[in-house]
């Protein structure tokens, strides 16, 4: 059998770094508080770890912080703490803006291989907080470019 090998590959013409104050201004978000990005195509789906992001940000010490929440919204049954729904996105170039101008992305599943939802936040300059698992663990140097959790819990999240 003949193999062929097709690499992963991101457009880094869209995913690169970005002026954050800027595109704060540009979608009239507070250039003093901390932002945090999480995506889903469907935050309804257990293994994606929205829940464990709401029992996280409960009673956070810190209140000057906003997590956006990029994707379908479904039927969660409460609110997300400082919670802003931006909606289900396709177009990349605001996709990327979005990383850009976040503090944090925080990708708090529970398993996963190679998100590339990570990727492109690096590529933004936008450190990822996440769990030790899969391709996370691979790519995230805790301390460095993210943080890595020590167990896949909403406290050890926090």
């Amino acid at each position: 059998y003949d193999r062929q090998v097709i690499y992963n590959t991101f457009e880094d013409k869209l995913f690169n770094l970005k002026n954050k104050a800027e595109l704060r201004g540009k979608y009239c978000l507070d250039t003093e508080e901390l932002i945090f990005l999480f995506s889903s195509q469907s935050v309804e789906n257990e293994r994606k770890g929205m829940d464990l992001l709401i029992k996280a940000v409960r009673d956070l010490k810190i209140t000057n912080y906003k997590i956006l929440v990029m994707g379908s919204q479904g039927n969660l049954g409460y609110e997300v703490p400082s919670g802003e729904h931006i909606g289900y996105l396709t177009d990349k170039s605001v996709i990327a803006e979005y990383f850009a101008l976040s503090d944090a992305y925080i990708l708090p599943s529970r398993e996963d291989n190679l998100p590339n939802v990570m990727i492109e936040s690096l590529l933004c300059g936008t450190p990822v907080i996440g769990f030790s698992i899969g391709g996370v663990k691979e790519i995230v140097r805790h301390g460095e470019n993210g943080i890595l959790a020590k167990e896949v819990s909403w406290e050890s999240l926090r």
